[in-house]
């Protein structure tokens, strides 16, 4: 998937002239093998192991995930998918604090359920600002969050569902930028 133009540079920015702490969450689910014929399964995790190792430039041989692991620095235990993410985030150049793989169901904004998504983890840190290109996840964070940023995007252009006044749409890193520096 292609990063947006400047958008490590920006965020970057943003992490070193306001002193914000950057998390990234992201909901990529590791594919689903089980309707593959075996050769196809084979196939499909043959692939997402040789693109762990080449982005993290770890070894071809031995045990792959604790050779990528290692090379990120990511504790033993991390799932595949978190460790190809961080491997990406860094080839791409973006610097952060923490990184959330949402399992379960990420739509869910109640406290009580107890998965850990991008709601959950706002509450808990007391997010300020969040930056989604999603308008209804939006939608949910701005009952959580202080300023939500959408990112304009082809899909959000008409939302389903009503946005609240602390959303403010950008179309670049760099509107959300100059919006943080008015707003701090």
């Amino acid at each position: 998937m292609p990063a947006l133009p400047e958008a490590a540079a920006n965020v970057k920015r943003l992490r070193t002239a306001y002193r914000l702490k950057i998390e990234i969450f992201t909901h990529r689910p590791w594919p689903d093998s089980s309707l593959m014929d075996s050769d196809q399964a084979s196939s499909l995790k043959r692939e997402w192991k040789k693109a762990a190792l080449d982005f993290t430039g770890a070894a071809h041989s031995g045990n792959w995930l604790s050779r990528v692991l290692l090379r990120l620095g990511i504790p033993f235990g991390t799932s595949p998918l978190e460790a190809i993410t961080r491997a990406w985030l860094k080839a791409k150049g973006f610097e952060f604090d923490g990184l959330t793989v949402e399992k379960g169901n990420e739509n869910v904004a109640d406290p009580q359920a107890h998965f850990h998504n991008r709601f959950y983890v706002a509450r808990e840190k007391k997010m300020r600002f969040f930056v989604e290109d999603d308008a209804e996840k939006a939608a949910k964070l701005a009952h959580i969050c202080d300023v939500v940023f959408l990112l304009e995007q082809p899909y959000n252009a008409n939302p389903r569902v009503t946005l609240p006044n602390n959303i403010i749409r950008c179309s670049t890193w760099d509107e959300i930028h100059r919006q943080i520096r008015t707003l701090s």
